[in-house]
């Protein structure tokens, strides 16, 4: 399997799983021999930047409206996914990045420039743990857009298998002489 950072996966329609049930995952880091991790896109919870860093700064005004996620089941640091490039700890792919340093999520917060996101956890994958479950059906994959790391996570879902269905048509040639022009027209 390719290296697909910079991916989406797309949980499968009839995934059993309830942590991934109608999740849409970007994988910040996939390597076949040494497994993969990444972020669960559309799983908002109910807690505020300002709970997060209510400890850190008694001075520090925390925008409203910008959403926290549960990342994944694996404890990890508090991740930022952002377009700033200059406080990027990591590059995900062109105006995707990550961002684990205080400082640099500190910065971010003053900068209050949108569109950024916030998560708890993370999602790992095992060496070849998640070629397995793309083998199985379990997990879609599509090349992941900036338009949709920062849509709505409550409609997130549905657009990506939307993505991942046009992509089968484009591939399959039984299907592809058969594909509208135009598929908002349907």
């Amino acid at each position: 399997m390719q290296d697909l950072t910079g991916h989406l996966l797309v949980a499968a329609a009839d995934m059993e799983d309830p942590q991934f049930a109608r999740t849409v995952v970007l994988l910040i880091r996939h390597n076949p021999e040494d497994g993969a991790m990444g972020l669960v896109l559309n799983r908002p919870i109910s807690i505020s930047p300002a709970e997060i860093f209510s400890s850190v700064s008694d001075e520090l005004e925390v925008p409203d409206g910008v959403p926290v996620c549960w990342g994944g089941p694996v404890q990890g640091p508090l991740v930022v996914m952002h377009t700033q490039d200059d406080l990027a700890d990591l590059t995900v792919m062109p105006g995707v990045c990550i961002s684990t340093q205080r400082d640099r999520i500190l910065e971010l917060l003053r900068l209050d420039s949108r569109p950024y996101c916030f998560y708890l956890g993370y999602s790992g994958w095992g060496k070849q743990q998640l070629e397995g479950e793309c083998e199985l059906g379990g997990w879609h994959t599509s090349p992941a857009t900036p338009e949709l790391i920062f849509a709505d996570p409550y409609d997130m879902w549905s657009a990506a298998c939307g993505q991942v269905s046009w992509q089968v048509m484009q591939r399959d040639p039984r299907l592809a002489k058969h594909k509208p022009s135009d598929p908002n027209l349907n």
